[in-house]
């Protein structure tokens, strides 16, 4: 949670004021660049699985160049390798974990029907390949469930990476919430293993990231823009598999949460 001290060091001292409204402005210019190159490709490659490729050779181009306006500082721990066709799980706290985790691990994100409502994130997402799932309990169906379920397999089987965030939501950094079971059957189906993924964030900026309740994104965002530095910190665990999807859920939760809390 952001203190107090931290919130007046960052409105009143003019060095972070001009800092924070430069990479505000820079952020911005990055995220047009983004939209109007997505937009093109979406224009004129009419192959969805072709366009999906681009996007995905692109997206951590984009999200490098956000990473280093942001001057945050990536520290990746565990075991290397290219990750394929794998179910990438990670506990989350803010769009910067989208960021982060596109730079390094190239997939197509499943995310809520609100954020493509959302202005300029629903922009961003849907010109990024990504899934939008109903989460709302009231218009949720079982037989929603299954078209995404089936929408979101597909491209799957088609060799790419499909990321979730179990929580469902973004949190405020205390603790990993409790993971939702659903999109783990994703791995069942296709019988791969699930990845999971700590992430964390230390030092004084790591206060700010955090992005959850009503907290609005621009106000956010310049916020986070007026950091020094942020430290983030990507830990790759071992693959879990499963043929249940409670197991699943509930594996990968518990080495996350175990991992996020040494962090």
């Amino acid at each position: 949670m952001i203190s107090e001290s931290l919130e007046k060091k960052e409105l009143t001292n003019p060095f972070y004021v001009f800092i924070g409204l430069f990479r505000f402005l820079a952020f911005f210019l990055v995220i047009l660049a983004f939209l109007l190159v997505h937009s093109l490709m979406a224009f004129f490659v009419t192959n969805e699985k072709k366009r999906l490729k681009l996007y995905l050779k692109s997206i951590p181009f984009f999200a490098q160049i956000g990473l280093l306006i942001l001057n945050v500082k990536v520290s990746l721990h565990g075991t290397r390798g290219e990750v394929k066709q794998r179910l990438i799980v990670a506990n989350h706290l803010s769009y910067l974990d989208v960021l982060i985790l596109s730079a390094f691990y190239p997939s197509l994100f499943i995310t809520s029907v609100e954020i493509r409502e959302t202005f300029l994130l629903g922009q961003l997402t849907g010109l990024a390949g990504c899934f939008f799932v109903e989460r709302r309990k009231e218009k949720r169906t079982e037989h929603t469930k299954q078209n995404e379920l089936n929408d979101i397999s597909e491209k799957l089987r088609n060799g790419h990476n499909i990321f979730l965030f179990p929580e469902g939501t973004s949190s405020d950094g205390c603790q990993v919430l409790p993971f939702k079971s659903t999109f783990f059957q994703l791995a069942v189906d296709a019988n791969i293993p699930v990845l999971p993924l700590t992430l964390s964030y230390s030092g004084a900026g790591s206060e700010a990231v955090p992005w959850y309740g009503k907290m609005t994104f621009p106000d956010h965002l310049l916020r986070l823009c007026m950091q020094k530095e942020i430290n983030a910190h990507v830990i790759r665990l071992p693959e879990v598999k499963g043929d249940d999807r409670f197991y699943l859920a509930k594996t990968t939760q518990d080495v996350i949460r175990t991992t996020y809390e040494k962090y």
